[in-house]
């Protein structure tokens, strides 16, 4: 299974869109989250999940990002966002997460 993202940055609000490769058949979790790293406290919060059922070579996903908190790579704390999808147990061997970005246009 893989897991591939058109865009690795999407402006707030945007739509994050990917497709899951060779997933095979079944149920599926599709997860949009973001965490936070650095100086104190982690912290990781999932903005959206939703179920999906896979029964052919590729499943594509179209997930709207939201507008807060934005990317962000300072000294004392980071805040990372990932698209990760999973089948059965968290953590398993289909399990696989991807970073990208959420911020304005440059």
């Amino acid at each position: 299974m893989r897991l591939t993202l058109d865009r690795d940055r999407v402006e707030p609000g945007h739509v994050v869109r990917g497709t899951i490769r060779d997933p095979g058949f079944g149920l599926f979790t599709l997860e949009l989250y973001w965490e936070t790293s650095g100086k104190g406290d982690s912290d990781r919060t999932v903005v959206h999940r939703a179920e999906l059922s896979a029964n052919n070579a590729h499943l594509p996903f179209a997930v709207q990002a939201p507008l807060l908190p934005l990317t962000y790579n300072g000294t004392l704390i980071k805040i990372a966002w990932f698209v990760r999808v999973f089948s059965g147990a968290a953590g398993g061997a289909r399990d696989m997460a991807l970073p990208f970005e959420i911020a304005p246009r440059r």
